[in-house]
């Protein structure tokens, strides 16, 4: 059984006259051929209930120059040759966007690059929010398109633009817990090899931002920028099982905390998290009634390579053994703590500075 929305599919494998590529045939002359070519090649997709397509991405590595295109890149690339989506109100974008920036660094690649029509203006948008920029042009006889670039070696401090890149300098480090019939929904690319969690095509999933509704009493001392560390930890059981079995996954940036009373009311608090919580209605009306409530929202940038189990962390000084502290809950990490939590989860260069 499929565990995830999104497959990755060979191009044969693929309806070529499922009616979701009826724009790209109008729009490119020769892509039916183009797509016959690559019969034997990889693509992300993703169906409906009814089992028609809903999207559509291909990418390749290319060395280098590229020369069809003015002005030409000098340096090897990630392509995004073919990227559609039928918009239907899930973030799937969202989610396309981060397995583009992951395969791009997978290959230790730091420019991604697409030609878009003008017309593609809720693409663009897409592109743009997470630091595409407009490069140049392409003319073909298909017509000219327009050349988006993004840059991963460049930072601009906007951590939105900057995307998956977490600039982590003069940052206060935390690890905080989420327990396992959440973690999967909220950070997918974190799941574990044996989960058996599936992977919907829902908002708080697809999304690149989260809100984590709760009430740690360090919640105040977030501030926008400081790095977050998930930590799955086991579900109630021994100290034994979560020795080798509650692991650090995922870090987060946060983007802002909100205490509970900062809200206009119950109405305006369930708008801001209903797209980005694991939360239903009805939990969030019982979580807003809660004392020192917060909705901390964060940018999901990145799963750990490896996995850190608990083990592994207390015996690196990463956090303290249970026998100190016997729920983390949330933490503060120093530095040094952090770096090493990278260096144990082999998180690819560049990625996070430091």
């Amino acid at each position: 059984m499929e565990q995830d929305a999104i497959r990755k599919r060979a191009f044969r494998e693929v309806d070529l006259a499922d009616p979701f590529f009826d724009s790209l045939k109008s729009s490119y002359k020769g892509f039916s051929e183009w797509f016959y070519r690559k019969n034997d090649e990889n693509a992300y997709v993703s169906y409906d209930d009814n089992n028609m397509l809903q999207a559509f991405l291909y990418m390749k590595r290319e060395k280098g120059p590229i020369t069809d295109i003015t002005p030409p890149i000098n340096a090897p690339c990630l392509k995004i040759g073919t990227f559609k989506i039928n918009a239907h109100g899930t973030k799937l974008g969202e989610r396309f966007i981060k397995i583009i920036v992951d395969t791009a660094l997978s290959y230790n690649l730091r420019l991604i690059y697409v030609t878009v029509f003008d017309e593609h203006e809720g693409l663009t948008t897409l592109l743009t929010t997470y630091g595409f920029y407009k490069y140049g042009e392409k003319i073909t006889n298909d017509g000219k398109e327009c050349v988006y670039i993004k840059d991963m070696s460049k930072i601009t401090k906007n951590m939105i633009s900057d995307y998956p890149v977490i600039n982590s300098i003069n940052k206060n480090k935390w690890i905080m817990s989420i327990h396992p019939q959440f973690h999967t929904s909220l950070f997918p690319d974190s799941r574990l090899c044996r989960e058996g969690t599936y992977i919907q095509d829902i908002c708080y999933t697809n999304s690149i931002h989260k809100v984590y509704v709760g009430c740690y009493r360090n919640f105040p001392r977030f501030a926008t920028g400081d790095c977050v560390v998930i930590y799955r930890c086991q579900s109630p059981g021994t100290v034994n099982e979560a020795w080798y079995k509650s692991v650090a996954t995922s870090i987060c940036v946060v983007e802002e905390a909100t205490p509970g009373p900062r809200f206009k009311g119950i109405d305006d608090f369930i708008d801001y998290c209903k797209k980005y919580s694991v939360f239903d209605e009805n939990e969030l009306r019982r979580q807003f009634g809660r004392i020192g409530v917060y909705a901390v929202k964060m940018l999901y940038n990145l799963a750990l390579s490896k996995r850190i189990n608990m083990k592994s962390l207390v015996e690196h000084e990463i956090i303290p053994s249970p026998d100190q502290k016997p729920y983390y809950g949330l933490l503060p990490l120093t530095d040094d703590a952090f770096v090493r939590l990278l260096e144990l989860g082999e998180v690819r260069e560049g990625s996070v500075i430091y």
